[in-house]
């Protein structure tokens, strides 16, 4: 954001933008969606990311991240690919938000 000149404008030098936001966690990740209802994704994607004019967010969710190599292989394969995808298009941005300890 960007304020003017006469404190009553502001410049949401972020329109148009797009982002990702990944998740990892030791819980199901529809465990963490049913249960807890996403709490903090909700609140981090209104009140930080609308207010900026980032849209549209997506999201990815990595359950027992503890889990299984082949778990986590496919995870750290799929996480490429998005990355591989998004990097170099007019609109994508990408932002480490949270993670948690994984292993290895």
């Amino acid at each position: 954001m960007k304020v003017e000149d006469n404190d009553k404008k502001w410049t949401r030098l972020l329109k148009g933008k797009s982002t990702r936001i990944v998740i990892t966690m030791g819980m199901p990740a529809f465990v963490y969606r049913w249960f807890f209802g996403a709490y903090s994704l909700k609140r981090l994607e209104r009140n930080i990311l609308k207010f900026c004019d980032i849209k549209p967010v997506r999201e990815s969710l990595a359950g027992m991240v503890e889990g299984s190599a082949e778990h986590r292989a496919h995870w750290l394969k799929k996480m490429e690919a998005l990355g591989k995808g998004g990097l170099g298009t007019r609109h994508s941005s990408c932002y480490v938000l949270a993670t948690t300890g994984v292993p290895g």
